[in-house]
């Protein structure tokens, strides 16, 4: 679910000669079609949703021998980009989330589900870091992905980012063993912050 207002809406990059009134001159803040730009789109998901090319942010060099000490393994796990899965019932939501992402270098988006049971394919087949999930959802919500994620056994963790920001939701996070909740009337900052502490645990 989108609280009405806030900034979990899909906000697009301007195109060259797009204006905030569809005239040239000026920048259009929401484009309507909420395509990804050339340069990071790579393909789409046989699914549906988009599929995201992850961008190496390591350093260029030359390829490390097979004797590689505990702490150069460990500085090579810390330069890893995080990656993604974006779940949540609303396109608007899931472009806004995938467009924020893009921003930080150690963030990477595979892919997206509109469902419960679209996530847990997507799952096998990106099998990411990170699952940002909505609770409520058609069929399969948030909360049971999540404890699906740990009933198999799964290295991907849970982040719920949700308006139920209740007692009795986070109640019923926290026995679906989700690893960060994350309300969506909270800032950005907060939820970057869930991410990367659940992106170290994986």
């Amino acid at each position: 679910m989108r609280p009405p207002g806030s900034y979990w809406t899909c906000v697009a990059r301007p195109g060259p000669n797009e204006s905030r009134n569809g005239n040239p001159g000026s920048h259009h803040p929401v484009r309507a079609d909420c395509q990804t730009p050339s340069w990071s789109r790579a393909s789409s998901s046989p699914t549906g949703g988009h599929v995201f090319a992850p961008k190496d942010v390591r350093k260029s060099g030359p390829t490390p021998s097979a004797d590689v000490s505990a702490n150069a393994h460990t500085d090579d796990m810390l330069q890893r980009p995080i990656t993604l899965l974006v779940v949540d019932d609303h396109a608007t939501v899931r472009c806004g989330l995938r467009y924020r992402f893009e921003l930080e270098d150690d963030l990477v988006v595979l892919g997206e589900a509109a469902s419960g049971n679209e996530a847990l394919d997507k799952l096998e087949q990106f099998d990411p870091d990170v699952v940002i999930l909505d609770v409520e959802m058609p069929v399969m919500d948030g909360l049971s992905v999540a404890a699906r994620l740990r009933a198999d056994g799964r290295r991907a963790r849970s982040v719920v980012l949700t308006v139920h920001d209740d007692s009795a939701t986070r109640a019923r996070a926290r026995a679906s063993s989700v690893d960060q909740f994350v309300s969506k009337h909270t800032g950005a900052e907060s939820l970057l912050s869930a991410i990367r502490q659940a992106g170290q645990a994986a």
